[in-house]
């Protein structure tokens, strides 16, 4: 993601990261108290606390897009996706009729295509993400990642390719070494992904020059496979 003009590491699926970092709390909002312990309660994982302190907050402000965000976030940590989609839907309406900027926007269509993916309805995933895409040209690798695993998940090995294939090409100005770090890891990924995706379109050369270039770039099948596991949880 990006915080303050500075690009920082995030899990693939936006998923955990989406909760702890990315809510703004409550923005132009005089009583935020209910979301302050919300964040306490997400910090010490206690989920269900949490969610009973947005339901306060949501009481007192429904207005705010933020509130219905973190709160769907916070289902998507119990699993409950249904109630992900509910409340991101309700984010993404009101941030678009109050001209929200494209990051929230973008990311609340993110956390929804997560949840659409967990309940096995891949185009609807598909949909989001490309709707992100356009919305929010910032963080738009992240959404090329997301739908890809989308394209992935549905069978659609081709047009994973060719979003893999963009963030392989990515290029992103790096102020600094993190900066550089974070793409050369975004672009690896990418290379092992493309690889997988070509192994299922039976192009085993091709699958097998990606999985060189990754792996002079120093990066594992062994790291590669850490990463696919924690996409799954």
């Amino acid at each position: 993601m990006h915080r303050n003009g500075k690009m920082t590491p995030s899990p693939f699926g936006l998923a955990v990261a989406i909760v702890f970092s990315m809510v703004p709390l409550l923005s132009g909002c005089s009583q935020p108290d209910d979301m302050t312990q919300a964040q306490t309660y997400l910090q010490e994982r206690n989920y269900e606390a949490a969610i009973a302190s947005i339901d306060k907050a949501i009481a007192k402000f429904p207005r705010n897009g933020s509130a219905y965000y973190q709160r769907a976030g916070t289902y998507l940590l119990l699993k409950k996706y249904e109630k992900v989609v509910e409340d991101t839907s309700k984010a993404i309406e009101i941030y678009k009729e109050d001209e929200a900027e494209p990051g929230l926007i973008g990311t609340a269509l993110a956390l929804r295509a997560v949840a659409y993916n967990k309940l096995g309805k891949h185009q609807k995933a598909i949909g989001d993400y490309t709707e992100a895409i356009k919305a929010d040209s910032r963080n738009e690798h992240l959404y090329y990642q997301g739908r890809a695993h989308s394209y992935k998940l549905a069978g659609q090995y081709q047009k994973a390719v060719d979003d893999l294939s963009w963030l392989v090409d990515w290029e992103k100005p790096a102020p600094d070494s993190d900066s550089q770090i974070y793409i050369a890891r975004v672009q690896c990924e990418a290379l092992m992904d493309r690889a997988e995706a070509y192994d299922k379109l039976h192009k085993p050369a091709l699958a097998a020059a990606d999985r060189a270039k990754a792996k002079k770039k120093g990066y594992s099948e062994e790291q590669h496979r850490r990463i696919t596991a924690a996409r799954e949880r």
